[in-house]
């Protein structure tokens, strides 16, 4: 009888650690299949967000297509004009801005030592006086 329970405490163990190792294999299977859900729904999405950008550029073709090779490349040069146009103009403006600051610098510091200058001559001018001296004899 000892034997037979000593058996069958065996095989409740055995059993027990198997289910043990079940549970985990199961949990972890579980992990992945939710890791599989979540990656065929981003896949989804991304799908779907080529297929819409797919479609946008078939459309551009499509409306590109149905020019003459010279109509295309009017509105590519008149798209790239357009462009340009709108960068120059920006540039040019950044290119007076700093010309406008470099002047008044420029402007500022003239004056300056045109005032300096000035100040120096009519100070010396103003502060020298004629003092004179009665002799003694």
């Amino acid at each position: 009888m000892k034997e037979n329970e000593k058996r069958l405490a065996k095989r409740e163990d055995n059993l027990d650690s198997k289910l043990d190792t079940l549970t985990i294999k199961e949990k972890h299977l579980e992990k992945q299949e939710q890791s599989v859900a979540d990656r065929l729904s981003k896949i989804e999405v991304k799908e779907c967000e080529a297929s819409e950008l797919l479609e946008e550029r078939q459309e551009a073709l499509s409306r590109v297509a149905g020019m003459s090779r010279e109509e295309g490349r009017r509105e590519l040069l008149g798209a790239l004009e357009h462009e340009l146009t709108h960068e120059a103009g920006q540039l040019v403006s950044k290119i007076l801005g700093e010309a406008r600051e470099n002047a008044m610098e420029q402007a500022r510091k003239i004056t300056l030592t045109a005032i300096q200058r000035y100040a120096a001559g009519n100070t010396c001018e103003n502060t020298v006086s004629a003092v004179a001296f009665r002799r003694m004899t």
